[in-house]
């Protein structure tokens, strides 16, 4: 308990709204038309290797890897590649994209099941898999993994926090795939020499603990560490305090303390490809919010509109006064819902005014909310200040570069200032001017 006490007093308590929690995911139909980004990932876009008029098969490789950081990307479908365009996707510049026009008829498709004996085939099989950090990140998972050696690692963390509002997917991962987390765990403890492992879960998800804790029942290696049910947990810092008691250095990493920490839906990637041979191809996703008809929890083919998946649920009820890929807090705003579904999306919100509670920003009244609820202990409103100055010193001073971009800071803003904003802003002049400088 005395590891939880760590985190208390930072942090906010955040409505739930996990509306679809208790719901079995449904598998949306195959869309007439996949449009397949060549960027679905952090790090460089990957080479297409198929071109306008051919013939695809489901599972067939679009887009190999153009750089360490990177992972391939794979056809969801059986079809015949139509085009190559550009489409904007949330939170990044126009990425090139291949148009697949998907067969009526999809025959079945037999995938060959990767050889998993030692850390090199293990980490061969996380690359082909086409894994990232599910999580929202995205950063490929293959590059995390190789840059420890076998035995380095001394704790592997897996992340099944899920603490943004709505979003349900990782814990319908937990209840629908735990045989194929069971998997990918234990693959990963062995092939890496990681001599134990940790799956935290929020409290709030009752059905996903009882299943991670029976699947792994036999298992001594691995314990399951219920959590409060507090944002923003999931940040892989504010993880590892809780869960470990162990601060992550301002300028270190997670791996620099021996923890590894893995997002649960990302290790059932793994565990199902070593299983069964089948890459990333779907997405699970949380559609909701209160401008929807049918809030649903949806398996839908990467590449797939997201106007046809909020066709799928019901539509809408009301014009939406914002549509966001991913949660709440974390997410970014939709403005063109022919937008295609992605790896790193894992859920579609639909909105409504009342529950943006959008207002005019008011004078910043010196209260110091912001600060107190920070989880890493920042000073937001001091930061804000420093970045309007474009003053690089004093942000090296505030640690600007730590910010996790919660949102917590705005959420808890009695004046409705977008700190969270100008505090990500802030971070990333910041760690412009360091690399212009090389100054670090």
């Amino acid at each position: 308990m005395s590891r939880i006490r760590l985190f208390q007093k930072r942090g906010v308590a955040l409505p739930h709204h996990k509306v679809t929690a208790k719901l079995q995911t449904v598998k949306m139909p195959l869309s007439k038309k996949l449009y397949i980004p060549l960027q679905q990932h952090t790090g460089a876009p990957c080479e297409p290797v198929v071109q306008k008029k051919d013939e695809v098969e489901k599972g067939q490789l679009l887009g190999k890897m153009s750089a360490a950081v990177c992972a391939p990307i794979y056809s969801p479908a059986s079809g015949k590649v139509t085009g190559v365009t550009t489409v904007d996707l949330p939170g990044k510049f126009q990425v090139e994209t291949l148009v697949i026009k998907t067969a009526e008829e999809q025959p079945e498709q037999t995938f060959s099941q990767p050889q998993v004996i030692d850390r090199e085939s293990y980490l061969k099989a996380v690359e082909d898999s086409g894994v990232v950090g599910l999580g929202g990140a995205g950063f490929p998972t293959a590059a995390k993994l190789g840059r420890k050696k076998a035995g380095e690692i001394k704790l592997l963390l897996v992340n099944g926090a899920e603490c943004e509002p709505y979003i349900a997917t990782d814990d319908r991962t937990m209840i629908e795939e735990d045989e194929y987390i069971r998997a990918g765990v234990l693959a990963t403890l062995d092939s890496m020499q990681i001599p134990r492992g940790v799956i935290a879960i929020e409290k709030n998800k009752p059905e996903a603990i009882m299943r991670m804790k029976q699947i792994f029942r036999d298992e001594p290696r691995m314990e399951v560490f219920v959590l409060p049910a507090k944002y923003p947990q999931g940040g892989k810092k504010i993880l590892i305090q809780v869960v470990c008691g162990d601060e992550v250095p301002t300028s270190g990493s997670s791996s620099s303390l021996g923890v590894m920490v893995m997002n649960v839906t990302s290790l059932s990637v793994i565990g199902k490809y070593i299983e069964t041979g089948e890459p990333l191809l779907t997405k699970r996703l949380t559609v909701a919010g209160g401008a929807l008809k049918n809030p649903q929890n949806v398996e839908v083919a990467i590449g797939t509109p997201v106007e046809e998946v909020i066709e799928f649920c019901g539509g809408f009820t009301e014009t939406p006064k914002k549509i966001v890929a991913g949660g709440p807090m974390m997410g970014h705003a939709i403005a063109d819902l022919s937008m295609p579904v992605t790896k790193q999306i894992n859920a579609i919100l639909c909105l409504t005014a009342e529950e943006i509670q959008d207002s005019l920003e008011e004078p910043c009244i010196r209260c110091g909310k912001c600060i107190d609820a920070c989880p890493l202990g920042l000073s937001p409103v001091e930061i804000v200040e420093a970045y309007d100055d474009r003053d690089v010193d004093a942000l090296a001073a505030l640690y600007a570069e730590s910010c996790m971009n919660c949102g917590v800071c705005s959420f808890v803003c009695p004046a409705k200032r977008r700190l969270s904003t100008k505090t990500s802003q802030a971070r990333k002049f910041y760690l412009s001017e360091v690399r212009k400088n090389g100054t670090k």
